[in-house]
C-alpha cells in the first residue's frame, strides 16, 4: 500500500495481486481510520 499526500487530499493505492481480496472493505477500513488520525472527513473514489 502506497500513501501520497496531494493538493487535494491524500492517494492510496496497492501494489501487487488482490484478487479475491475484499478491497472496498480495506479501504474503507483505511479511510475511517485517516479521518480519525487526521480529524478530516475521508472519502474515497475506485479509479481502475
Amino acid at each position: 500500500m502506497v500513501f501520497s499526500g496531494e493538493e487535494h487530499g491524500w492517494q492510496i493505492w496497492f501494489e501487487g495481486d488482490t484478487d479475491g481480496q475484499d478491497t472496498e472493505a480495506l479501504v474503507g477500513q483505511v479511510a475511517r481510520q485517516l479521518e480519525e488520525f487526521a480529524h478530516v472527513p475521508a472519502e474515497w473514489t475506485r479509479i481502475a
